[in-house]
């Protein structure tokens, strides 16, 4: 599968289903994501609408295996220390076939550097570890793969610009500094 590009606009129409989700580091939660929509809300500061305290990179996530059919890291992944345990987790608590949806901020867009708490910078092939096919048909290389008690199958990476260059080719990517803001990453659970 290819990486896709797709327009900005399409981000605020992405389907969340109503039902066993789980947002991972939700922040200040938004109506979007209410638990009277079947959210789990959790983050690990005290803030307003989180439902669930906790450090998952100290502490795991405090739910029964096979717990959620989806699961949302929305600008979080980026600031874990490190991600595999992380991902361990969110794999333990995923239900079977689970999509697992990852938005992280682009490598080469300023919004990657600009925050100093960011300690992960994600590219087209920072995930080629999760899914071995994926890693081939794009020709990326996992230097050493992980042994990882988890697997994943890449069901859609898409790379969005950014707003002000959305009237822009695709090609342009590559040649204009800032021009992908950040990476959609679609996840199944296989179990």
């Amino acid at each position: 599968m290819d990486t896709d590009i797709v327009e900005q606009t399409e981000i605020e129409t992405l389907p969340y289903p109503p039902r066993d989700c789980l947002n991972v580091g939700c922040g200040k939660v938004t109506t979007e994501f209410s638990p009277d929509l079947g959210w789990v809300n959790l983050d690990r500061l005290p803030l307003p609408n989180v439902d669930v305290i906790c450090d998952v990179e100290r502490n795991g996530l405090p739910f029964a295996d096979n717990s959620f059919k989806d699961i949302l890291l929305k600008h979080v992944y980026e600031h874990f220390d490190n991600p595999i345990p992380v991902m361990e987790e969110i794999y333990r608590v995923a239900q079977p076939g689970a999509r697992v949806i990852i938005i992280v901020p682009y490598f080469k867009h300023e919004s990657a550097y600009a925050d100093p708490t960011h300690k992960q910078f994600i590219s087209e092939g920072s995930f080629a570890y999760l899914d071995e096919q994926y890693a081939e048909n794009n020709r990326f290389t996992v230097a050493s793969p992980f042994m990882t008690k988890f697997r994943f199958k890449i069901k859609a990476a898409i790379l969005v610009p950014d707003k002000k260059f959305a009237s822009l080719s695709p090609e342009y990517r590559h040649v204009i500094p800032n021009f992908v803001e950040q990476i959609i990453l679609t996840l199944a659970a296989i179990k």
